[in-house]
């Protein structure tokens, strides 16, 4: 089976035990946006790195785009 994508970020950066990660699969099996930040940071802050991925019609990741900002705003960030 496949190794998923956020498996591979994982193994890219460590996340330590004092942080939190959302993931947001937009009604469907691919997370699209996976934010990370410090346990104590409330969703609101504008103190998150959101990660923004594509996905093609054979649901293969192609291209994971960033941006820093709340997790309540994810769909309105500009990604880079």
């Amino acid at each position: 089976m496949a190794e998923s994508i956020l498996a591979r970020a994982q193994k890219t950066f460590s996340i330590p035990g004092s942080h939190q990660i959302l993931i947001d699969y937009q009604e469907g099996t691919n997370p699209i946006y996976v934010g990370v930040a410090e346990k104590s940071i409330p969703t609101s802050a504008e103190l998150w790195l959101v990660q923004k991925i594509t996905w093609d019609e054979n649901n293969n990741p192609t291209m994971v785009q960033s941006a820093v900002g709340a997790w309540d705003s994810r769909t309105d960030l500009g990604y880079n």
